[in-house]
């Protein structure tokens, strides 16, 4: 009885813990092996965005995952109500231009179409390093591509950071070994992580 006692106060107190962390505030910071720790995206500015603001930077992202080479991830500038293109070659503003003038059309597969219009917001350009090609790949990465990786089932979610123009893994609990692992692999810049303790259960 104790026994079961005991492991009720352990599963109450991980619990309220868990709760406790959420409710803290979040400070973002850089972890020894140098990729950073960040906090959750803060959603209010996009609930209190424009429709042409959102609407442009879709077909800004549109328009980066068909040049993917090219482009880095594009990043709706709340403020001045603006798309920032993160500009990594010479034909990503070309192409940009173009789109600015006067829309264009983007081939999909099976030889299918896909005319954007022109941007309804302004744009912007901003020199980049990391391409959409880079990125997307890290996303994919989770899964086998990361299970000989120290404590890599700590990891359950991928996707953009388009703030930052890097990947995001979401992990449920900090490993010094995977954080290290995953600098050699990816370097610093590339990529970073969310620690979300409240994993949820996809099963």
């Amino acid at each position: 009885m104790r026994a079961i006692i005991l492991a009720v106060c352990v599963v109450l107190i991980a619990t309220s813990c868990g709760g406790l962390s959420r409710l803290l505030p979040c400070s973002e910071r850089r972890h020894a092996s140098g990729i950073a720790i960040v906090c959750r995206e803060d959603i209010t500015p996009w609930a209190n965005a424009t429709e042409d603001l959102k609407g442009t930077h879709s077909f800004a992202m549109e328009l980066a995952l068909a040049y993917p080479d090219s482009f880095g991830y594009p990043v709706p500038d709340f403020e001045q109500r603006q798309v920032v293109l993160r500009i990594v070659r010479p034909d990503a503003e070309t192409v940009a231009r173009r789109w600015l003038a006067s829309g264009i059309d983007l081939q999909e597969a099976f030889g299918k179409v896909r005319s954007l219009p022109r941007p309804m917001v302004p744009l912007r350009f901003e020199t980049a390093t990391r391409s959409v090609k880079q990125l997307e790949g890290i996303k994919d990465d989770i899964g086998p591509n990361l299970r000989d990786l120290p404590d890599a089932d700590a990891i359950f979610q991928s996707g953009p950071d388009i703030r930052r123009n890097a990947t995001r893994f979401t992990i449920d609990r900090e490993s010094d070994a995977l954080l290290r692992a995953l600098a050699q692999r990816y370097g610093t810049e590339a990529l970073v992580l969310e620690i979300d303790p409240a994993r949820p259960d996809f099963r």
